[in-house]
């Protein structure tokens, strides 16, 4: 039964910190992304013009 036990603990253990992560990891990747669009678009105008 201990086995058991730990193996739930674990996993609830790993659970808990991979949103966590994400969560801190997904608005800095999506400010990054915003900037890089936006030097992306006006590289692309520049061109055009």
């Amino acid at each position: 039964m201990p086995k058991s036990k730990t193996k739930g603990k674990n996993g609830r253990k790993r659970a808990k910190v991979q949103p966590q992560a994400a969560t801190k990891r997904i608005p800095e990747l999506s400010e990054r992304k915003h900037v890089g669009d936006a030097g992306f678009f006006q590289s692309f105008l520049n061109d055009n013009i």
